[in-house]
């Protein structure tokens, strides 16, 4: 099949943010496109798989073929913007397999998918196509949840505290913030947090969207996986109440007089996404936001760090 160049939705760049995640008990790197909604005019959901050349021994790719398979995975995304209309909104690497993913606009099958996907040589490529008009795999699979989205707001924090000198495993008092859908929601919070040895600064009246926002402490050092965990525990107890939230914030601990407050940054999911069950190949992966292992120990699919960009919209 000759490749078209007549399609018009011609997006091939990819802007993808990295967070680590376990799925069925084997490591995982996530690269996801953070901005991306679901389009109803691009139903057709485009995957490519390839076993990796040399995967590191925890089954992720390794700093020797990270630089190829950004120039394949470059590659891709542009044949199939340009014959498809088909953008990519991430990939994952999991196993010792590479995943990459795309929506496409115009209907293709998997043949002819593999025509326009080419020659990935010195990768075999298994090129499957499915119709996902609801991007149930991007929601579901791709998309960090909250625990993982925060974890990528938290290394944001702690890069601009680092930037400024902050002497990370110095105890300061870390600010947050929770939104409750009643206020007996936020009381069953307080509660909660209180046993956990928050201190309690107050809660608000409903907002004008009928959100009582609840805002809470506790000293904390901020080095290592630190902030994972105490977003984690916070989550563990307002997740189950419908609550937001908010994100954390907290003073600069330097040589430097008069610290500033580090902004809040939070962890919410668009209008979407909560992790249900997952893959094998063809499905979704099944995984568990990394709140007990620091991003740090993980090798990126992509990028080192986040994109600070990459924030993703509320509905």
């Amino acid at each position: 099949m000759a490749r078209s160049s007549s399609t018009t939705d011609f997006e091939p760049s990819f802007t993808g943010t990295f967070y680590p995640a376990d799925v069925d008990g084997a490591p995982a790197a996530f690269v996801v496109d953070l901005e991306q909604e679901p389009r109803p005019t691009h139903p057709t959901r485009v995957t490519v798989s390839m076993n990796m050349l040399e995967p590191e021994s925890d089954g992720l790719r390794s700093e020797s073929e990270m630089e190829d398979l950004d120039t394949l995975q470059a590659k891709m995304t542009e044949r199939l913007a340009r014959a498809a209309g088909a953008i990519c909104v991430g990939f994952y690497d999991l196993r010792g397999v590479t995943t990459f993913v795309f929506y496409a606009k115009k209907k293709l099958t998997a043949d002819e998918a593999t025509v326009i996907v080419a020659d990935t040589h010195p990768y075999e490529s298994d090129v499957q196509v499915d119709e996902d008009p609801e991007w149930r795999f991007y929601i579901d699979a791709l998309f960090p949840d909250a625990y993982a989205l925060q974890g990528i707001w938290n290394r944001l924090i702690v890069d601009e505290l680092a930037e400024h000198g902050d002497q990370l495993d110095e105890p300061r008092d870390v600010d947050h913030v929770a939104t409750f859908p009643s206020n007996a929601a936020a009381k069953k919070a307080e509660k909660k947090l209180l046993a956990a040895h928050f201190t309690i600064d107050g809660l608000a009246a409903a907002d004008e969207e009928g959100r009582f926002e609840l805002a809470f402490h506790r000293s904390e050092t901020l080095e290592e996986a630190k902030p994972d965990r105490f977003s984690a525990e916070i989550l563990d107890i307002i997740l189950p109440l419908d609550g937001e939230y908010d994100g954390w914030g907290a003073p600069i601990v330097s040589d430097e007089p008069a610290p500033k407050k580090a902004a809040k940054k939070k962890a919410a999911p668009k209008a979407a996404p909560k992790k249900k069950a997952a893959p094998k190949k063809k499905a979704a992966p099944k995984k568990k936001a990394a709140k007990a292992k620091p991003a740090a120990k993980k090798k990126a699919a992509a990028k080192a760090k986040p994109a600070a960009k990459a924030k993703p919209k509320k509905k």
